[in-house]
């Protein structure tokens, strides 16, 4: 995990333009795909619940983690985030049961990818008409059906 010092989103942006990997253009474009979700950051410290680590999220929706039962967390629908080699896009929708990325895995141009997530070295690799597709399909999924992700987090695909 690429450490950042960012406590603020603003800051988060401005750190990753002063190490020399800018997140500016694709803030700018996640935003203009995807209006609707509201842009926020993610910084959950290790003594909390959730996911350790910082990142530029838009949309949220609340889960509770399969670790602690007592819990809520906060999630984005979308989050953005440098890593040390990789500028990693985490997603928590989901299409037909399946992670959304498996749609688009073979248009986005993506370097590497894990379970609804890719990473990328630039944003210029990736392949932007199938990007802004997958992102407004994001919004979209989120929009009809908020309980999506709620579903993907807690591992289950009951409606």
């Amino acid at each position: 995990m690429y450490k950042m010092n960012a406590t603020t989103r603003e800051d988060y942006l401005k750190e990753a333009s002063d190490s020399g990997r800018s997140l500016d253009a694709i803030d700018a474009f996640i935003q203009g795909a995807a209006p609707s979700l509201r842009p926020w950051f993610y910084n959950v410290g290790p003594k909390e619940p959730g996911m350790t680590f910082k990142m530029v999220a838009y949309g949220a929706f609340t889960y509770v983690p399969t670790k602690d039962r007592q819990a809520i967390v906060e999630w984005p629908v979308i989050g953005l985030a440098l890593q040390k080699n990789y500028i990693s896009l985490y997603v928590s929708v989901t299409k037909d049961h399946k992670p959304l990325v498996d749609f688009y895995a073979d248009r986005l141009n993506y370097t590497r990818r894990g379970n609804n997530n890719f990473s990328f070295e630039s944003f210029e690799q990736l392949n932007k008409p199938a990007f802004e597709e997958f992102v407004k399909e994001t919004a979209r999924i989120f929009s009809e059906d908020p309980r999506n992700p709620v579903r993907f987090k807690e591992g289950t695909t009951a409606g």
